[in-house]
């Protein structure tokens, strides 16, 4: 897609969203006014979150974020194909094992894709459920049947993601690795 497509897509996907936000916003009108705001404010936020997902989205999979990502994967794949995550200095394969044994299990899934690239991106997708995972089941998994309790948990899973996805660590969310975030400066 060129730069062109991708901006009317988001352009019209986000006036959509804003409409259907408008439109339950009125719908809710026997709400107070900081739900009815959440309410409209929703759908437009996904959107946007969505669009911001997938430039490290794409840039972990082309592997112009990192080059790693490969050699991060192969210990999951050394141990799908019956090889030691550990060998003598003398011994087997050199794998490049430095952590421990919960990375390459992380990571084995990957193994299940048919070609080196689709390893990549399911471990691109387990970094990601790693990383925003935790913080969704907390926003989210104690919603009740209330439907304006979902629009203040939503909006504030959206915020986090926004937030997270405009620091210059937001890579670990994104990329195979075993490593945590950097300390902000």
């Amino acid at each position: 897609m060129n730069e062109i497509s991708v901006a009317l897509t988001f352009a019209l996907s986000f006036a959509a969203a804003t409409l259907w936000g408008a439109w339950r916003a009125r719908r809710f009108a026997s709400w107070p006014l900081l739900d009815r705001l959440l309410a409209l404010l929703m759908p437009p936020l996904c959107v946007l979150t969505a669009f911001e997902f997938l430039g490290p989205f794409g840039n972990a999979v082309s592997g112009s974020g990192c080059g790693w990502m490969g050699n991060r994967v192969t210990p999951a794949l050394a141990l799908a194909h019956g090889y030691e995550l550990y060998y003598g200095p003398l011994t087997g394969p050199i794998i490049g094992m430095i952590y421990g044994p919960v990375m390459a299990l992380a990571y084995l899934p990957a193994t299940l894709a048919s070609s080196p690239t689709g390893a990549l991106i399911v471990g691109s997708l387990i970094s990601m459920f790693l990383f925003f995972g935790p913080i969704a089941w907390m926003h989210l998994g104690g919603l009740v049947r209330d439907t304006r309790s979902r629009a203040p948990s939503i909006v504030g899973l959206l915020c986090f993601c926004l937030l997270s996805l405009g620091m210059s660590s937001i890579w670990v969310g994104f990329e195979v690795h075993a490593d945590p975030p950097p300390p902000l400066a």
